[in-house]
């Protein structure tokens, strides 16, 4: 067995899906947990912000690399969704990891529709 098996058997999807999400993950992460801080705690705390106004200011790099992470999980959700379509249509078996991965990534997206109002602002 090599290294492409057992990452595809580890993540369930192609290496190359692997691989993208690989990448975008810690960019995406930072972004979402940084946006839901300045929804939330930083709100509480502040009053109202301008959510990502000082990150994209002072760090416009990083801020741009978070931002493009987020866009190509979006793409990755939009390739895995149709993969596990095609697979579905010829009887294959997903194992669950893959399920998990696809769920727990369309929550975390999902975290940054949140209507600023509905977390504290106004």
């Amino acid at each position: 067995m090599n290294a492409r098996d057992t990452l595809e058997r580890l993540f369930s999807y192609p290496l190359e899906v692997t691989v993208t999400w690989c990448i975008a993950a810690p960019g995406s992460a930072y972004f979402i947990g940084l946006v839901l801080y300045e929804k939330t705690i930083l709100t509480w705390r502040e009053g109202p912000q301008m959510v990502g106004f000082s990150f994209f200011h002072t760090t416009p790099i990083l801020a741009m690399f978070c931002w493009l992470s987020v866009a190509v999980m979006h793409l990755w959700l939009v390739v895995a969704l149709c993969w596990v379509r095609k697979e579905k249509k010829y009887d294959q078996v997903i194992p669950r990891p893959g399920y998990w991965l696809l769920i727990g990534t369309s929550i975390a997206i999902g975290f940054l529709y949140i209507p600023y109002y509905w977390l504290g602002g106004y």
